[in-house]
């Protein structure tokens, strides 16, 4: 009598089930299934997922995070004289700034119109000026402006000395005095000839002691040789030649100093605006990261 071999799978019923089950999960091992994290939702200009992410997502991205950290400890380790600087903007613009420089020959009266201006003084004294320099800071429709005057000496022996005044100048006060024919013939031969050899700046003519024209005492001393007072319809003349405004002051009765001073400043906030807008813009905003 043959022996019946045991088929467990061909039985049917609940039992038989269960055995191929246990057997198939037996057989191959069991792999995890990867579920995707679901799409981010965009608000605004940040994104925030809908749904809470799964394990597999959180490890990702804290490998990216871990990778993105070391790149910028390796870049901190570098050196840093070998980095650029980083070109910041100031929130508030710098303070402009105007030089003013006064011209003409000795004894003109030069010294007393800037001590009238900011120290409301005058002086009969009469001491040649080598240099001086005056800083004073002035507001002009509410902006403060930094205004410095260059006091140079008239004299021959000192041309050189006052050729090193004229860089950054953005204002002459060419003067000289009315009741010094002199000083007023200098200005076509030696004065003028000077400033035309700068380049984009304001010229102002100011005739100064306007108040000894009328003087009698001074008016014989000019008769005595042979001169007379300057016109003002003559210094008028050659302020137009030359392109330039005229003004006649006293330092001694205080006339029109003020307004000596707000021409030469007016005109050169001009000029430095007008050199501005021709300057290429790509300079301009160079200027403004600086």
């Amino acid at each position: 009598m043959q022996r019946r071999r045991h088929r467990p799978y061909r039985r049917s019923g609940r039992a038989c089930t269960r055995r191929r089950r246990r057997h198939r999960h037996a057989a191959a091992p069991r792999t995890p299934q990867l579920h995707r994290s679901p799409r981010p939702t965009w608000t605004g200009r940040s994104c925030s997922h809908s749904s809470d992410t799964s394990s597999c997502e959180k490890s990702r991205r804290a490998l990216v995070k871990e990778k993105k950290n070391s790149k910028r400890s390796k870049i901190d380790k570098k050196d840093k004289s070998k980095q650029k600087p980083e070109k910041r903007t100031s929130d508030v613009p710098a303070q402009p700034n105007v030089k003013c420089v006064l011209v003409g020959d000795g004894a003109v009266g030069k010294t007393n119109l800037i001590l009238s201006y900011i120290q409301d003084r005058f002086t009969h004294e009469y001491v040649p000026t080598a240099f001086d320099k005056y800083n004073v800071d002035v507001s002009v429709d509410g902006r403060p402006i930094g205004v410095t005057l260059c006091d140079t000496a008239g004299q021959d022996a000192l041309d050189t000395l006052r050729q090193l005044c004229y860089p950054g100048s953005d204002v002459i006060l060419l003067c000289f005095s009315v009741v010094q024919p002199d000083s007023f013939r200098s200005l076509a031969t030696k004065w003028q000839p000077e400033i035309s050899k700068l380049k984009g700046v304001s010229v102002v003519l100011v005739g100064t002691q306007s108040d000894l024209r009328n003087d009698q005492s001074t008016i014989g001393k000019l008769q005595a040789q042979g001169e007379k007072p300057i016109l003002f319809s003559s210094a008028w003349d050659f302020a137009r030649k030359i392109g330039a405004k005229y003004i006649e002051t006293s330092s001694h009765k205080k006339e029109h100093i003020k307004e000596v001073f707000d021409t030469a400043i007016w005109d050169a906030l001009q000029s430095q605006e007008h050199a501005r807008r021709k300057r290429p813009l790509w300079k301009r905003l160079c200027c403004l990261t600086c």
